[in-house]
Formats: structure tokens, C-alpha cells, sequence
């Protein structure tokens, strides 16, 4: 019995190590759904327009389950971490509240899949938006919330289906990245254009008005094999934009389906510039 009780306490002295050793890796990230409470602000970044935000990253799915979620939290995790400012992680809707949602300035919906809000979550966020706030879509956060015609707006495009996973060749938007104001960093690291393995969604029309394309995919980079239906986006095929809509501001990249995507030096340039515009403008 003696015995046991060393192995357990042993145990537990390791265990609480080790979650030392992650909140020193990962200073500026706390879990929600692990601890609820929200922390102090990590010490500013002395030049980062990004210095003392606090952002939301919500990853509830009511369908599909990337894999590639985890990948995509460690990515935004690491940004915060170096760029002074904080990062919460949640799946837990109930955070849609204005008390939940008051200390953040943005939010990211990392592929969020299905109905995930209910009616009055959906109003919180509404308000939480024309209080001058911001959101950010990542891949299949396209593929959230089809009945909810704010969201549709916000979001921009949503999905209709994509081909088998393949190469293919991305290109930034000229006229959308020169008036995005975070500067060309947005779309910086893809040069000219940038070729990667990735799965590639065809979109709605515009549900909004207004939005300016930063990248597209070259649709003679990749065959459609794998459609449901038929092709209905044409040549043009944009797959991140921005715009303001309900008194806030939106951004949406329509990449990071693989893993190796949020590894990216170009992705996670684009990804941070996507923030920084739904935090500041």
C-alpha cells in the first residue's frame, strides 16, 4: 500500500512538472476547456501592432474533424508567443456570451464545421462584432453555419465541395493585397505565387458585398477528379479576402486543411497579417 502511494505521488510530481515545462514553451495560450479562466496579458512585444490583444481561437465542429486542428492551434499559439499577445483556446460554445466574449479582439473560427451556435450564442457574437471587434475563418470555417445569415455574410463565401487533395498554385490578388492594411506582409511570403499540397474548396457566390480577394488557387494546377457536383466557381477561384461587415472586420484563408501548412514561414506571415487585421484594421 506504501508502495502505491509513492508510484502515485511520483506520478503526480511528474505530471505537474511537465505542465510547468508546456505554460513556459507556451506562455501566452491557456485552454478554456481545461481551465475557464482567463489569465493576464503576456508582457508586450516592443514593436508589434499586435502588443496586448487577446484573441479567441474556437474550434467546435458539429461535422467533419480536421486533424489538422491541433497543428492549427499550435501555429496561432506560437504567433501570440511572439508577437505579445494572448491566445485562449475553446470548443466550448458557451463562451458565446457578452461576458465570454468581452476580453478578446478577435476571434478565430480554426475549421469549425456544422451548427455550432445556438440562437442566443449567435446574437452574442452579432453584438460582439458591431462593437468594432473582429473574426478570422480558417478552411473550414466555410463549412459552418449555413442557416445563419449573419454568418454567411461574415464569412464571406462559404463551401460547396472540393477535389481529391493535390498540388496546385496558389497566386496573391494584386488589388486586394495593395489596399489591405496590413501591408503586402499578407501575402508576402507566397513571391509571385507558391505551389503546395492542400485541399482546395470551391465556394459560394459573394454573400457580402465588398470583399477584396487576396489570394486565388490556378485552376489549370489541378484536376477537379473528386467533385460532387459540378464546377461552378469558373477560372477565377479566390481563396482568401477581407472586408468589414456589422461594424467589425473579417478575414477569411480558405487553406489549411494539412498539417504541414501551418509549419508554413508564408502561411503563418499570411495567418498573423489576417489577425492583426481583424484586431486593429
Amino acid at each position: 500500500m506504501q508502495l502505491d502511494s509513492t508510484r502515485a505521488a511520483a506520478t503526480a510530481f511528474i505530471s505537474l512538472a511537465l505542465s510547468a515545462v508546456a505554460l513556459a514553451q507556451n506562455p501566452t495560450e491557456r485552454d478554456l476547456d481545461a481551465n475557464p479562466a482567463v489569465e493576464a496579458l503576456p508582457e508586450p512585444v516592443d514593436g508589434s501592432p499586435l502588443d496586448g490583444a487577446r484573441v479567441l481561437v474556437f474550434t467546435k465542429t458539429a461535422g467533419f474533424v480536421h486533424a489538422s486542428i491541433p497543428a492549427g492551434k499550435r501555429a496561432v499559439m506560437e504567433l501570440g508567443a511572439a508577437h505579445g499577445f494572448a491566445v485562449d483556446t475553446t470548443s466550448d460554445a458557451a463562451r458565446f456570451s457578452d461576458e465570454g466574449l468581452a476580453p478578446y479582439d478577435a476571434v478565430v473560427f480554426l475549421s469549425t464545421t456544422g451548427d455550432v451556435l445556438d440562437a442566443a450564442q449567435e446574437a452574442a457574437f452579432e453584438r460582439y462584432i458591431a462593437r468594432g471587434k473582429g473574426y478570422v475563418g480558417v478552411h473550414a470555417a466555410a463549412d459552418t453555419e449555413y442557416d445563419w445569415p449573419f454568418y454567411r455574410e461574415l464569412v464571406g463565401r462559404q463551401f460547396v465541395q472540393h477535389p481529391e487533395h493535390q498540388t496546385a498554385t496558389v497566386y496573391p490578388v494584386p488589388a486586394g493585397v495593395e489596399d489591405f492594411p496590413g501591408g503586402e506582409r499578407v501575402m508576402a511570403g507566397f513571391g509571385d505565387s507558391l505551389t503546395l499540397f492542400e485541399e482546395w474548396y470551391e465556394y459560394t457566390v459573394p454573400y457580402a458585398v465588398g470583399l477584396r480577394d487576396l489570394m486565388r488557387v490556378d485552376t489549370a494546377t489541378y484536376s477537379t477528379r473528386g467533385y460532387k457536383g459540378t464546377e461552378a466557381m469558373g477560372v477565377y477561384h479566390p481563396l482568401a479576402w477581407y472586408h468589414e461587415h456589422g461594424g467589425g472586420r473579417a478575414f477569411y484563408t480558405g487553406i489549411g486543411h494539412m498539417d504541414e501548412t501551418f509549419a508554413l514561414p508564408a502561411f503563418r506571415d499570411h495567418l498573423l497579417a489576417g489577425i492583426g487585421w481583424a484586431v486593429g484594421g
